[in-house]
């Protein structure tokens, strides 16, 4: 029984677990899927285009009992119109009923550049589909701009990566570059190219460009630029320190670094904290300030830089009383207490109780000389200070300015106070006026110009009102003369005296407002007699002045004077001197010209009086004459030419001492070709000229020189006379000559009615055209021909420039006499000739003109010649013309 009962116990035990086992795998008990009934729902796509992230959020719609159970999905992103595929993603999430899904996605490139789609499946079997491309249209899409770069603006970390697009118009050509450098191009579609710049270097001004060129072959390039900024990892400030004006507020400042001009959202700020203060300040500056605590002498500092890539701090600590930099001094004031005294008041802001201050007084002349005096004196509350200055120069102006720093832990000086200008009081002149003077010696006596004047204010003490000048004959019994002048300010004094022969004591004193000064003496010795050796000498200057040294004298017993004087300024307050204890002196003046001679008087103090030692002449500088020699005369030969000059080589007006002359000379017709040569000694005026051809014209220039270099030329032709034959010319040439004047009574009529004419710029006489019967006598006693005779001349005594007829008469005479009359008529008699000519042999004649015509172009020009720039002479000219 109990069997049976147990069997059927285990029958129904085992057809319970039968049907609770087909109840399961009805359900679906034994799986973890999902029933196939859902399916996606409302795919929305979003995007945040700063942080480049595209944001997709989508429903599941179906009956399910996977409530609260995990769900899987398979996204995809693509990109372009082809949607190509670069990104994809298993997301899993828990699924409740109705909830939505969420999903974002960080993309290299800006969002802008392209078409972004994106498809999503579920994961619970292999048979779930896509669902369709939902896309996100980019900004770029329907605007007009030809050509757009993305991102439009942007800070990036230093080190990181750059991916920046242009997007542009359909099969366009794009270049894109990065801080002007060309950078290979990333082809994201037609309409798109990109960039990538790694590791974004540190580039000036922490901020860079993306600059776009597109071009077409229909259209014109077009350009396309942004912007764009590097944010550094903030720098630790530096050199940080902290210091107090007053005591009562302290002032930290630091240096921010080198990379510091970023846009205001991601720009590093500073923050100050004191230690065991609760207090924090910030700062987009790099100082700061806090309040001093009464009682609290040291002080913990920290400053903090922050920006969006981190933070980092620096920290100091200091005593108060080591940092003071007081303020500057105000107030200020001060005032003459004395002929070298002032007095000077100021006051400084703050409680500076605590301290011992040291202050500097700053006094500057009007020459530039400056004064630093220190001045140690106890701070205070707001107080007013006030020192003496004293040791100083009588009537001088002086330029005041102070600053203080603390005397025992000395930090910085306060800013100068603004200087003040005041001067000290007068006082009785401390010496006598230099005095000099000037001889002019003569038989009945001598005229005595006396000069003097003070170098400077230094000894005048204040202004000078009067001079008293006296002078004593020191012959027979002393005679003094006195006079009192009134002083002139800003001038060198002189008066003239005359006096005799013998010495004279001058003395001289000035007189200011408070007093007469010491007098100063000088002594006028007697007339020399006999001729004085003095000493000459050539010295050369620099650009600075003179140095003069000279031999000492046994007789000078109180030093010497150097005198000179100014070629412009030629009164006699262009005279200078200076005096000297040695046999040395340099001598410097803002009026030394280069090109200008000087002459220094060098003189000896004796107890007798001062006495002419030496006389020095120079430049500063030579230059090259500006006046030109003048030719006098020429002396022709068939193979040589004499010229003679005159150049007046001592005066004073020469811009250097003459050294020589240059003469050069060249054929008129063959101007390239010249001989030259330099005569290295001024005194000579001649020079001859051999290995000359004859019947040749001649241009001949002369210029002087200097070490300065050569000046300008006169210049002059003339023409050689034929070559003679040798032998005793004298009683041959006689032959044709008597001949002629034979002849000449018998052709007297003819002559007679000859005319010349005389016009304003030449005088010229020509050769008498013969018959051909005095040549054929000629040629039958054998006679020389009148151009084979040596020595031909016509000398003009007397020329006149008045047009006029000229009259030759050559009765009863050997040689032909001619006038000029204003209207004579045929067979007026030659009575009342004031001019006259001396005719020896009429084939040659002086010409007094130009060797060509004024005005018309010259045919040598003096431009060639080696020397010479001028034009030749109109009053030197030699021609020869010879018999028909």
């Amino acid at each position: 029984m109990y069997t049976e009962w147990k069997m059927r116990m285990i029958s129904a035990f085992q057809l319970v677990l039968l049907t609770i086992l087909l109840l399961k795998l009805h359900n679906g008990c034994c799986t973890n899927k999902s029933p196939k009934t859902l399916t996606l729902q409302n795919i929305t796509l979003s995007s945040d285009v700063e942080s480049q992230t595209l944001n997709v959020r989508w429903h599941l719609k179906g009956e399910t009992n996977a409530a609260g159970k995990e769900i899987a999905f398979q996204i995809q992103v693509g990109w372009t119109k082809e949607k190509k595929n670069i990104f994809t993603d298993h997301f899993n999430t828990t699924f409740f009923k109705d909830r939505s899904f969420s999903w974002s996605w960080q993309s290299d490139f800006p969002l802008e550049c392209t078409v972004y789609s994106v498809r999503i499946r579920t994961t619970e079997d292999e048979s779930s589909t896509w669902s369709e491309w939902v896309d996100l249209e980019p900004a770029s899409e329907g605007t007009t701009e030809e050509v757009m770069i993305f991102p439009k603006e942007k800070t990036l970390p230093s080190g990181s990566t750059l991916n920046a697009c242009c997007v542009h118009k359909e099969n366009a050509t794009a270049a894109i570059m990065f801080n002007s450098t060309p950078y290979p191009l990333i082809n994201i579609s037609s309409t798109a190219k990109a960039i990538t710049v790694k590791k974004l270097p540190m580039v000036p001004y922490g901020s860079f460009n993306i600059d776009c060129t597109v071009s077409s072959p229909e259209e014109d390039p077009v350009h396309q630029g942004r912007h764009f900024f590097i944010i550094y990892p903030a720098e630790t400030p530096r050199n940080l320190t902290c210091e107090t004006q007053d005591l009562q507020k302290v002032t930290c400042s630091w240096n921010t670094g080198q990379f510091t001009k970023m846009p205001p959202a991601v720009q590093t700020k500073y923050c100050m904290s004191l230690s065991g203060k609760g207090m924090e300040k910030c700062f987009k500056e790099n100082n700061g300030v806090f309040e001093v605590t009464p009682g609290q002498m040291v002080y913990n500092v920290t400053v903090k830089a922050i920006n969006p890539l981190g933070e980092v701090e620096a920290h100091l600590s200091f005593n108060i009383l080591e940092r003071v930099y007081p303020p500057m001094l105000t107030d200020m004031s001060v005032h003459a207490t004395g002929p070298r005294s002032l007095n000077v008041s100021w006051t400084l802001a703050g409680n500076l109780s605590a301290l011992s201050l040291l202050c500097e007084s700053e006094l500057t002349t009007d020459h530039g000389k400056q004064i630093l005096k220190n001045h140690t004196l106890d701070g205070g509350l707001n107080f007013v200070y006030t020192i003496t200055l004293d040791g100083l120069c009588v009537y001088t102006s002086y330029s005041v300015r102070m600053h203080c720093a603390a005397a025992k832990h000395f930090w910085k000086w306060s800013k100068w106070s603004d200087p003040q200008v005041v001067q000290t009081g007068k006082y009785i002149p401390s010496a006598g006026p230099d005095i000099w003077r000037e001889i002019k010696s003569s038989d009945k006596g001598r005229n005595v110009t006396l000069h003097w004047k003070y170098p400077d204010n230094s000894q005048t003490n204040g202004p000078i009102e009067y001079y008293n000048l006296t002078w004593t004959s020191l012959q027979g019994l002393p005679h003094t003369n006195s006079i009192i002048i009134r002083a002139e300010n800003g001038i060198q004094h002189e008066k003239r005296l005359w006096f005799s022969n013998v010495s004279y004591i001058i003395t001289i004193q000035a007189k200011n407002s408070e007093g007469w000064s010491p007098p100063s003496t000088l002594t006028v010795p007697s007339a020399a007699k006999g001729e004085i050796n003095i000493t000459r000498q050539i010295i050369k200057g620099t650009n600075e002045g003179f140095n003069l040294t000279w031999k000492p004298e046994t007789l000078v017993t109180c030093g010497y004077t150097v005198e000179w004087r100014d070629r412009s300024n030629i009164s006699s307050s262009g005279l200078h001197w200076a005096k000297f204890n040695s046999t040395a002196a340099v001598i410097t003046s803002g009026n030394f010209r280069k090109g200008e001679r000087y002459t220094f008087n060098i003189y000896g103090c004796t107890s007798a009086g001062d006495r002419a030692l030496e006389i020095m002449t120079g430049y500063m500088q030579e230059l090259s004459p500006t006046e030109r020699p003048q030719i006098k005369h020429f002396r022709p030969q068939p193979h040589s030419v004499t010229l003679q000059w005159s150049f007046n080589e001592h005066s004073e007006t020469n811009r250097g001492f003459i050294l020589g002359y240059n003469i050069c000379v060249k054929e008129t017709s063959d101007i390239t070709k010249a001989t030259c040569k330099q005569i290295r000694n001024h005194e000579k005026n001649e020079y001859t000229f051999k290995g000359l051809q004859p019947m040749t014209k001649y241009r001949f220039d002369v210029s002087a020189f200097t070490a300065g270099g050569d000046g300008p030329c006169d210049s002059g032709t003339v023409t050689t006379p034929p070559f003679g034959s040798p032998g005793p010319l004298l009683g041959i040439c006689l032959v044709p000559v008597l001949t002629a004047l034979v002849l000449l009574l018998y052709f007297r009529k003819r002559i007679k009615n000859a005319l010349c004419t005389s016009g304003d710029s030449e005088v010229k006489i020509e050769a008498l055209k013969w018959d051909s019967g005095i040549y054929e006598i000629s040629a039958l006693i054998q006679s020389l021909k009148a151009e084979e005779c040596n020595y031909s001349e016509i000398e003009v005594v007397k020329y006149e420039k008045e047009e006029k007829v000229l009259y030759c008469n050559l009765e009863n005479t050997s040689t032909p006499q001619c006038c000029t009359k204003e209207s004579p008529t045929k067979d007026a008699a030659l009575d009342g000739c004031v001019n006259s000519l001396n005719i020896n042999n009429l084939a040659y004649f002086w010409q007094n003109s130009t060797s060509y015509n004024q005005g018309a172009e010259d045919p040598f020009p003096a431009s060639q010649s080696k020397f010479c720039s001028s034009q030749p002479r109109d009053d030197i000219a030699l021609d020869y013309l010879p018999s028909p």
